[in-house]
């Protein structure tokens, strides 16, 4: 618990104002169906579908520490991901613990507004996501890759540098935070569908 609060504290003392961010945000995603790709493992069977979906012209995606060519954005919590993202000059989401900007077309949230903390901190790329649309009014959201947590670490990323191993407590716990989340995104009013298979659904 200590150690969590250290954490938490830290990344919460890199702020920014992120308010002209996200009524920039707003307008980009005004009137567009938003398709979040997680990085879970589904989404490599489903390249040609997520492809297809984000080729609509109302369909803004959103990468979520997840490189795809389809991306309008990449929201990154990674700061092996942003670099990559800004070295091939991409659209970057990026919270202020991991950047201040000054490099490529980088948009800063302020950490602390987009993350959720109970017994621990959920300061992941889906949890800023949701959060940032449930703010930003958006209507719709499409998602893919949104596996959900198995004891099997193979099957928890596409990326082998993101799997890291979890007990079934850990997995548990993911698994129902994740989909308690989603329930509240939904009963806010925004209508979610998914895209790809999901534990949370």
């Amino acid at each position: 618990n200590y150690a969590e609060e250290v954490y938490r504290k830290y990344n919460e003392s890199k702020t920014v104002d992120d308010t002209a961010v996200v009524e920039e945000l707003k307008h980009v995603f005004a009137g567009k169906s938003i398709l979040l790709v997680a990085p879970g493992k589904s989404i490599v069977g489903a390249k040609n579908e997520i492809e297809n979906i984000s080729n609509a012209d109302d369909v803004v995606t959103i990468g979520l520490n997840t490189v795809m060519e389809c991306n309008d954005y990449i929201l990154t919590t990674r700061k092996d991901i942003y670099d990559e993202a800004v070295a091939s000059g991409r659209n970057i989401i990026v919270c202020s613990n991991i950047s201040k900007g000054g490099r490529g077309n980088v948009k800063i949230l302020n950490y602390a507004n987009w993350i959720e903390s109970d017994e621990r901190t959920h300061d992941s790329s889906s949890v800023i996501a949701l959060n940032l649309l449930k703010n930003c009014g958006v209507k719709e959201m499409l998602l893919a890759g949104f596996d959900g947590f198995s004891l099997d670490i193979n099957e928890n990323y596409y990326n082998p540098n993101m799997r890291h191993p979890v007990n079934a407590e850990q997995v548990e716990m993911r698994n129902k935070y994740y989909k308690g989340l989603i329930e509240r995104i939904k009963k806010s009013g925004i209508s979610i569908d998914f895209v790809t298979p999901s534990l949370y659904e």
